[in-house]
C-alpha cells in the first residue's frame, strides 16, 4: 500500500549491480556486542512483535500509540495512524535500526499524520521519491539519523510534502538523488510544506545528480514551502551541479548560529544557496539571515557565488541582518543574475 504521489512518475527506478553491497549497514559488532533480531513493543498495549510493520497495523484502530524499537528491523513500513517510535539501545547492542529492502521507501507516512521518530537509524532505501522517508503528514524526527538511501528523483534521504522538523542531533546524511535534493526535497503540491530544522540538526555529505545536493524546496503558485534554519542547525558537505540549498520560489529563513558551509557546487553559475522564481513578479522566492546565520566556506560556479538570486521574473529579496554574514567563499559571496526560467 502506498499513499505516494510521486511526481517524477517517467522516471524508472535501475538498481546498480551490486547495490545491496554498496549500501552500508550498521557497523559490524564490536567484540562483546550483539547485534539482535527486530523487537518492537507497544507500550500502551503491552504487546510485543518482531517487525515494525505488524506493530503499526496492529495500533492502527488506537491513535497516538507508543512503540518502542530495539534491535535491527528491516523491510519498509507504510504508517498511517498517529503515533510516537522510540528506539532502545540496551547495553550491549545496536542503536535501535531501520533497514530498507532496496525498493521503496524505508517509511511512508500517510497523509495528516502525526508521527514522532526519535534515537533510530533509518538506511537502506530506494525510491522514486524519498530513499529513506516519504512523508506527506506532520513528522517529528530527534536524534535520527537518515543515511545511505538513494531516490531516482528527489529526497535521497526524505522527500516531504507535509511539514518536517528536526530536533536534538538528527542527521540526514550520506544520501544520494539522481535529480534533486540529496538529503531532502521539501515539495508544495495540493499543500503547503514545511521544514524547520534546530538544535544541533544537520543535512550534510548528500549529493544530488541536479540540484540541492542538501536540500531542495519547491513551492508551487498555490501553495508556500518555507524552510527555516534555527539554534545551530546546518548544512555542510553537500554537493550538486546547480544549488547545494535550492530555493525554487519558496522561502529559506536562517537564524541564530546556523550555517551553510563548506559545500560545493559544480555548474558554472550555480550558487551554493540558489533563489528562483519560477512565475512572475509576485513569487516570493527569498533567503532571510538574521541573528549570527552564516553562510560561509563554500565553493561555488565558476561565474557564480554562495548565494544566487535569479531575478529575471522580478526583484527577489535577500536580506541579510547586520549580526549575519556571508563570507569567505570561493568566487564570490552573493550575485544577481537575470536568468530565471
Amino acid at each position: 500500500m502506498s499513499f505516494q504521489p510521486r511526481r517524477h512518475r517517467a522516471v524508472v527506478a535501475s538498481l546498480a549491480a551490486g547495490l545491496l553491497l554498496a549500501i552500508v549497514v550498521p557497523a559490524a559488532p564490536a567484540i562483546g556486542i550483539t547485534l539482535p533480531g527486530c523487537r518492537v513493543r507497544n507500550v500502551d498495549r503491552a504487546t510485543g512483535f518482531t517487525s515494525l510493520q505488524a506493530a503499526v497495523s496492529d495500533a492502527a484502530t488506537v491513535s497516538g500509540d507508543h512503540l518502542t524499537v530495539k534491535g535491527l528491523c528491516d523491510g519498509n513500513t507504510v504508517i498511517a495512524t498517529d503515533l510516537t517510535i522510540r528506539g532502545i539501545r540496551p547495553p550491549g547492542s545496536i542503536t535501535a535500526s531501520l533497514y530498507g529492502t532496496g525498493s521503496g521507501s524505508v517509511i511512508t507516512i500517510a497523509p495528516g499524520t502525526r508521527v514522532s521518530i526519535a534515537s533510530l537509524t533509518i538506511s537502506g532505501g530506494d525510491a522514486a521519491d524519498g530513499g529513506g522517508i516519504y512523508n506527506e503528514g506532520i513528522l517529528t524526527l530527534t536524534d535520527v539519523r537518515v543515511y545511505d538511501n538513494h531516490a531516482t528523483a528527489g529526497g535521497g534521504g526524505i522527500s516531504t510534502h507535509g511539514k518536517l522538523t528536526l530536533l536534538g542531533r538528527t542527521s540526514i546524511d550520506h544520501n544520494s538523488a539522481d535529480v534533486a535534493g540529496g538529503g531532502i526535497d521539501i515539495v508544495s503540491e495540493d499543500r503547503a510544506s514545511v521544514l524547520v530544522m534546530k538544535g544541533h540538526s544537520s543535512v550534510h555529505h548528500d549529493t544530488a545528480g541536479g540540484w540541492g545536493g542538501g536540500i531542495s524546496a519547491y513551492a508551487t503558485s498555490a501553495f508556500a514551502t518555507t524552510v527555516t534554519l534555527a539554534g545551530r542547525a546546518s548544512l555542510h558537505h553537500d554537493s550538486a551541479p546547480a544549488g547545494g540549498a535550492f530555493i525554487g520560489d519558496a522561502k529559506l529563513t536562517m537564524r541564530d548560529a546556523s550555517r551553510i558551509h563548506d559545500s560545493t557546487v559544480t555548474a558554472a553559475t550555480g550558487g551554493i544557496v540558489d533563489v528562483e522564481r519560477f512565475v512572475d513578479a509576485t513569487s516570493v522566492g527569498s533567503l532571510t539571515m538574521r541573528d549570527g546565520a552564516r553562510i560561509d566556506a563554500n565553493t561555488a560556479g565558476a561565474e557564480a557565488a554562495a548565494v544566487v538570486a535569479r531575478t529575471g521574473c522580478g526583484a527577489i529579496p535577500v536580506l541579510v541582518g547586520v549580526a549575519s554574514r556571508v563570507t569567505g567563499n570561493t568566487p564570490a559571496n552573493i550575485s544577481t543574475m537575470a536568468d530565471c526560467p
